[in-house]
């Protein structure tokens, strides 16, 4: 099959000189001839069109068209092709034609070669009736040709205090509607704002130079005596924006200062700023830096005697702030409010005097808004001497050495003591006193916090050497309070060293009341934790749990548990000589133990004599019935059933599936019924089942087999029938009442109660 081909163009605006397409890729019409044996072909084909970017090889441009079972009509076929999404423009494109699957070689070359059809195109595209203006050009805007501004052009606007000719600028020096203005006066260099917006300059000056020593501007108080001012910045604006000078120190490097001023004389200042408005958040001076070393505002002292202030701040509202410090970072751990150094050893680096003889005052008073924020932190780094991270003294016998309120009353950091109290009076003192007034939430009188794994949030430490002296002391005065509450992986830990002390004591004092007070309460609520765990390391008759009552008719211990699973008491010991529980009772014919509910026993089960015990059936209100349990010196379990043989006098007796694995060394017993007759066994157990034989048909036979145990755990812990006691009980009893000998004979009966 051979193909000849030219193209149509389908653009109604265009018309093609040669075959070609437009530039954009816009659909065009393909007209081709098919021959096939050497006669135009009458039928319908399987056509497909791919596009490349090369004659040969070269990788295909946008997707395959394909147009199945197309109509062919005397060799000619004709048909729409788009390509969307491929660009033309200075680029080869070859086409390539597939019949049946089969590639019509060679590929076909597509040229662009467009005819404007129209006065108003331009590359095939329509051009805006509006012409372009003075810095414009044609610009494509996706639809059309229109006027827009050259890309490459510059527009100047003159700003405020500004004049612009042509593209020449001025300043507009003393104009009392400029917005920014420059004046001479007897200031020297006066700058004054005459319009209301609250974004202007009276004066603005820029240094260019980078030189380190370049001053933007430089003001000087030639006076030696009285009170001058280097700089003088003063607001009248009401606006809570309004400052009264504002230094900026831009640079992001370097030890920059965003206002800096001397002074010479010995009442001046170095930098005075008021504001003067009597309302808004205003600022007398305010001082930037964005710098990460750089300052905002820096107050420096340089007299090396008296009583001279690197920064004074003084405010004389009653709510008003002498100085406030502020860092508004709202991340990083060293981000400072308020920094004070004093590299003198007697100095202070911050020091806060609260003068007024009454009221509720404070030398330093800090606050933290944050849920981990601290009030007030004091640190002392130094790593020899008895430094002091905060010292708070007290004149008055009502006073207050050191007051925190926050999160944390008090947080004392410090690598021996966080925070160390101490009272020298005698009564009722405290050496540490923390309080907190919240009548609700979780609220610490004293919060003590330790990070390394072998120190202690609090140690309370009584150094007398005899009395009742209290290491610590919790107490509440509320009825569902808690006296002391510990948490963490031990919540209270009691040691005690000597001998004769106890670790943990729980004592109710209580002497009368409704009942259920409690000495000690233990709760755990962990699903798979221990409420209480008690471990007795010492040797002979050390006791994990000693519990014992004075009063009557009451329990020892109650133990219970809510859940649904579980035991309330589990006892472990891992000796063959030892036991896991003991329960004795003395009293002849008491109870030992009560079980009131099913008592399963994994292990063998010992006992000097056995038997059930119900409500009596006859009479279940006032009686019990009990029967003996039947014994066996083997571990014998008992099978039985009743059967009826056929007409022929054959029956067979089904055992389970497990009877012969379960069992050995069986035994038969026949006992016929309703008739005269012989029963025998005919055929032994055998794939667990065996067979009974009568001699006359239809006889009912009661039956039953009985067999030793063989399964694994039975092999292993066969039941002596003799045994011989052991050293440690011979001479005693089981019961020795029954042998006529004193309960002090029985076998297991405690010598030391510890009373």
């Amino acid at each position: 099959m051979s193909l000849r081909r030219h193209f149509l163009a389908a653009s109604l605006a265009l018309a093609l000189v040669s075959p070609g397409i437009p530039l954009s890729a816009e659909p065009f019409t393909f007209q081709g001839f098919l021959e096939q044996s050497g006669s135009p072909l009458n039928g319908n084909a399987n056509l497909a069109f791919k596009l490349y970017d090369a004659q040969s090889g070269g990788t295909q441009q946008g997707a395959t068209i394909t147009a199945n079972t197309y109509p062919v009509l005397d060799g000619v076929f004709t048909i729409d092709l788009n390509f969307a999404g491929v660009a033309f423009a200075d680029a080869n494109r070859w086409l390539q034609v597939e019949v049946n699957g089969t590639p019509m070689g060679p590929r076909i070359e597509i040229l662009p070669a467009p005819v404007a059809g129209s006065a108003r195109a331009l590359q095939g595209r329509g051009v805006s009736a509006t012409a372009p203006a003075s810095g414009q050009v044609l610009k494509w805007n996706g639809s059309v040709w229109a006027p827009a501004a050259d890309a490459g052009g510059s527009s100047y606007t003159a700003g405020a205090g500004l004049l612009l000719n042509g593209t020449e600028f001025s300043a507009n020096v003393g104009g009392s509607g400029a917005a920014n203005s420059v004046a001479h006066s007897d200031h020297g260099h006066y700058g004054q704002v005459f319009t209301g917006s609250s974004a202007l300059q009276g004066l603005h000056i820029s240094q260019g130079n980078s030189d380190t020593g370049a001053t933007a501007l430089f003001a000087i108080a030639q006076s030696a005596t009285g009170v001058t001012n280097g700089v003088v910045g003063v607001t009248n604006s009401s606006s809570s924006a309004a400052v009264g000078v504002l230094g900026n120190a831009t640079a992001t490097s370097g030890l920059t200062i965003g206002v800096r001023g001397f002074t010479a004389s010995d009442a001046g200042f170095g930098v005075r700023g008021e504001a003067t408005a009597s309302s808004g958040t205003t600022h007398g001076v305010w001082g930037e830096s964005l710098s990460p070393t750089g300052r905002g505002v820096l107050g420096w002292s340089r007299a090396t005697s008296g009583v001279n202030y690197g920064l004074y701040g003084r405010s004389d509202s009653p709510e008003g702030k002498g100085v406030l410090g502020w860092n508004a970072a709202t991340t990083g751990a060293t981000a400072y409010g308020v920094w004070g150094e004093a590299a003198s050893n007697a100095g202070r680096a911050v020091f806060g005097d609260a003068t007024a003889t009454s009221g509720n005052t404070f030398g330093v008073y800090g606050r933290a808004a944050s849920t981990s924020g601290t009030g007030v932190r004091g640190d002392a780094s130094a790593t020899s001497g008895a430094t002091i991270g905060v010292h708070g003294s007290s004149a008055s016998p009502l006073g207050t050495g050191v007051k925190g309120t926050g999160r944390y009353g008090v947080l004392g950091e410090g690598l021996e003591y966080g925070v160390v109290g101490s009272t020298s009076a005698d009564g009722f003192t405290n050496g540490v006193y923390g309080v907190t007034n919240h009548s609700s939430g979780t609220g610490r009188g004293v919060y003590g916090l330790a990070v390394s794994p072998t120190a202690f949030g609090v140690v309370g430490f009584n150094a007398a050497g005899a009395g009742a002296a209290y290491g610590v002391v919790g107490e509440s005065a509320s009825p569902d309070g808690v006296g002391v509450l510990g948490g963490g992986g031990t919540g209270v830990r009691g040691v005690t060293a000597l001998g004769t002390g106890t670790g943990v004591r729980a004592e109710n004092t209580a002497t009368s009341g409704a009942g259920g007070g409690h000495a000690l309460e233990v709760v755990g609520n962990l699903p798979s934790g221990d409420s209480m765990t008690v471990d007795a390391n010492g040797t002979s008759n050390a006791w994990a749990i000693r519990a014992r009552s004075a009063g009557t008719s009451v329990l020892n211990a109650a133990l219970t548990t809510a859940g649904v699973s579980g035991s309330t008491i589990s006892a472990t010991v891992n000796s063959t000589s030892g036991r896991a529980g003991q329960f004795i009772n003395s009293a002849p014919g008491g109870q030992a133990a009560q079980f009131i509910g099913n008592v399963d026993v994994s292990g063998t089960l010992s006992k000097g004599g056995g038997s059930f015990k119900i409500d009596h059936p006859l009479d279940p209100a006032n009686k019990y019935l009990l029967h003996s349990f039947v014994e066996s010196p083997d571990m014998m379990n008992v099978y039985n059933g009743n059967i009826t043989t056929d007409r022929n006098g054959y029956a067979t007796v089904e055992l389970p599936d497990w009877f012969e694995t379960l069992n050995r060394d069986f035994r038969y017993q026949l006992t016929v019924i309703g008739t005269f007759a012989q029963a025998i066994v005919s055929q032994k157990v055998a794939q667990n089942r065996f067979e009974i034989r009568t001699n006359v048909p239809q006889v009912e036979v009661s039956w039953q087999v009985t067999g030793i145990r063989q399964d694994a755990w039975a092999e292993k812990n066969r039941i002596p029938v003799e045994l011989d006691k052991a050293p440690a009980e011979k001479g005693r009893f089981l019961h020795p009442e029954a042998h006529g000998q004193l309960a002090d004979k029985r076998i297991g009966a405690v010598a030391d109660t510890k009373e």
